[in-house]
């Protein structure tokens, strides 16, 4: 709990010492400009990614805490695979070829068998 306060004490100070400066006779470049908006992102996008990991570690600890399954009413559904004409065409050939030497051989195993 320290480090947070001085997390936040130092951010404060620094917020007053840069809000409370009354003159200042310095140019800001537009690229400076540019540089310091591009800071601000991304401690802003960091700040929140590092938010989102905690959350989902929180409700992790919690809904174990609470014996709560997230995964409880869930269904999993089939892969679907899509395939091309070519791959269509050629399982089909297969698939008649197969069919062909299965009727081909059921005849001649009853005729063995009479």
């Amino acid at each position: 709990m320290k480090k947070v306060y001085r997390i936040y004490s130092l951010i404060c100070a620094v917020a007053l010492f840069v809000i409370l400066q009354l003159e200042s006779f310095a140019y800001l470049d537009p690229s400076v400009v540019t540089y310091l908006v591009q800071a601000i992102a991304g401690v802003v996008i960091a700040g929140g990614a590092i938010f989102i990991v905690l959350w989902r570690k929180f409700r992790k600890k919690v809904s174990k805490t609470l014996n709560i399954d997230e995964n409880k009413n869930k269904t999993v559904e089939e892969d679907v695979v899509i395939k091309d004409e070519t791959e269509q065409a050629s399982e089909n050939e297969e698939a008649q070829t197969q069919d062909e030497t299965s009727s081909d051989e059921t005849p001649k195993e009853e005729k063995e068998n009479q």
